[in-house]
């Protein structure tokens, strides 16, 4: 995340030369200025600039013409519709907003609109991050979204004459999903608007992408699909409409998708009729196989890395991927079976942010390690953890308020080399929990999510 925001910095000023005509022109927005104002000031090629403010109750509509609309990495919107494009022209540009603690959805596209959507983080209630509405396209580069109860991603079509592309590269979509929102936003006579909540849809099925009406393609190039759950079908992505005259293709390339779950089945995709998955040199790590990850028309091509287990993919390379600490970042080992060099079809596997400088994890016990398997879990799992040398052990599970719930073991002599405990969690609410182990003088926590 310091690395994200420390690129958006360095190149915003340039972004204001480069990214607009010689003859354009930036209209500066400062905190508590009115947007929406200056957009409507704007002919082609235009930029609008926001600076470091937080705007509460907007809704932004950018023009049919191209514009840049640009945020420095202080901007937040926080409540409000936000930004709704319907027929703005493809070349434009959006880059740089939060957009936090609204109930809504972030960005929608309608009516054969579309942009390039850069830097954006959106998080934390809305019902669906961005809305992708009949023939829309969008691409997404280095985009975030997460904790939304609802559904990252929504293409969204009610004739299957329609067509819905997005593309995204080098993204985030993580802990998305779980709790189901009281509106769902729809296009009700050319306007966006929000009905009530129904059982099949949210939550329930796809919290990073949620693909059912018409036709339409979601591509995932170099991105990493975290964590995400729903309550009944495809923790990830949902394609589920069965009329023969639908077809959704989505395609994941290079991408790192681990933790996801469902309450049913499918905890990375789940398709039925003519829609299809293409997968492609990607790594899967602790999507929850007992829910089986993939159902439907699933195709696997170059090397696709499984761990632990195969995931069901027939064919997978079956290895740790060897990250050094998943809690601050997804950096791997340099002789990690990911990279180009340590493994058979000489491909980069799954995306990661580079090589870390911690001890080679492979080089066991030379690491101090903790681990859970299968995680996501209902209604036990395994803690693993590998000490460099023997001690006394501590072993606490805390829930999402720090509060302490069950102790594991409490100042226990453990030998050196790799130790397993069981965590048995009949009678505790679904949930995110963390595992926190202590000995000899060194502290590690790892995040456990329990589905039921």
């Amino acid at each position: 995340m310091k690395k994200r925001i420390t690129w958006i910095l360095a190149t915003f000023v340039a972004m204001l030369i480069c990214l607009r005509p010689a003859s354009a022109t930036v209209i500066n927005v400062n905190a508590g200025g009115n947007i929406q104002s200056a957009i409507d000031q704007t002919v082609e090629g235009d930029t609008v600039a926001v600076h470091a403010g937080t705007w509460s109750d907007i809704n932004i509509y950018p023009p049919q013409h191209a514009i840049v609309l640009l945020a420095d990495p202080n901007v937040y919107i926080n409540s409000g519709t936000a930004v709704y494009l319907a027929g703005s022209d493809t070349t434009s540009i959006m880059d740089g907003f939060h957009f936090t603690g609204f109930y809504g959805t972030a960005v929608t596209f309608h009516n054969g609109s579309g942009a390039t959507l850069r830097n954006l983080d959106i998080s934390s209630k809305p019902i669906s991050g961005i809305f992708i509405g009949h023939d829309s396209y969008v691409k997404l580069e280095n985009i975030r979204i997460h904790d939304c109860p609802g559904v990252a991603i929504w293409p969204y079509s009610s004739a299957s004459s329609s067509w819905g592309y997005a593309k995204a590269t080098a993204s985030y979509f993580e802990n998305n999903g779980v709790a189901a929102p009281a509106l769902l936003p729809s296009i009700e006579n050319g306007q966006l608007v929000y009905l009530p909540y129904e059982a099949d849809r949210s939550a329930n099925f796809g919290a990073v992408c949620y693909m059912s009406l018409g036709s339409g393609q979601m591509d995932w190039i170099d991105c990493y699909i975290i964590t995400n759950s729903t309550n009944y079908l495809a923790g990830a992505l949902y394609a589920g409409n069965t009329a023969n005259t639908d077809t959704c293709f989505a395609n994941m390339k290079q991408c790192t998708v681990i933790g996801n779950a469902t309450g049913n089945e499918g905890s990375v995709f789940w398709g039925v009729g003519k829609h299809r998955l293409m997968v492609e040199n990607c790594l899967f790590m602790n999507n929850n196989e007992q829910q089986q990850t993939f159902v439907g028309n699933t195709h696997f091509t170059g090397t696709n890395l499984a761990w632990p287990g195969n995931h069901g993919i027939v064919g997978a390379l079956v290895a740790d991927p060897l990250f050094c600490d998943l809690g601050a970042g997804y950096y791997v080992v340099s002789n990690s079976p990911c990279w180009p060099a340590n493994n058979p079809s000489g491909n980069q596997i799954g995306a990661v942010e580079g090589v870390c400088t911690s001890v080679d994890t492979r080089n066991l016990p030379e690491a101090f390690q903790l681990t859970a398997y299968p995680n996501p879990f209902n209604p036990s799992t395994t803690i693993g953890f590998n000490l460099t040398r023997s001690g006394l052990v501590t072993l606490n599970i805390y829930d999402l308020e720090g509060r302490l719930v069950k102790t594991l073991l409490n100042d226990e002599q453990r030998p050196a080399g790799l130790n397993s405990v069981n965590f048995d969690a009949n009678g505790m609410p679904t949930g995110t929990y963390f595992c926190r182990l202590e000995t000899n003088g060194q502290t590690t926590t790892s995040k456990l999510l329990l589905v039921k």
